[in-house]
């Protein structure tokens, strides 16, 4: 009994984190791929412009772009950090 009640509030807390960070940055791609060329997307009603960036492989650097909202392919990150993280140490 003890087991399962451990397990659902783990569950719960999972959840919670992915549903945080989907809301903080809602066009992130999953999975986010450091290969393809800029693209930001299309303008949809739901989701509003944000400022993202994309790994770009002939310079080996994350350069900004301003996401249109939706759309767009998977090379595109919710902050330089989390790009350079990604893609500078494993591609270069």
């Amino acid at each position: 009994m003890k087991f399962m009640i451990l397990l659902t509030i783990l569950v719960v807390i999972l959840v919670a984190g992915t549903t945080a960070q989907r809301r903080r940055c809602p066009q992130r791609a999953r999975p986010a791929r450091c290969v393809g060329p800029r693209n930001v997307g299309s303008r949809c009603p739901a989701i509003p412009p944000r400022r993202m960036w994309y790994y770009n492989q002939a310079n080996r650097t994350c350069i900004e772009m301003n996401h249109l909202g939706c759309g767009g392919n998977a090379n595109r990150w919710c902050s330089r950090a989390s790009c350079e993280r990604r893609c500078v140490r494993t591609t270069g």
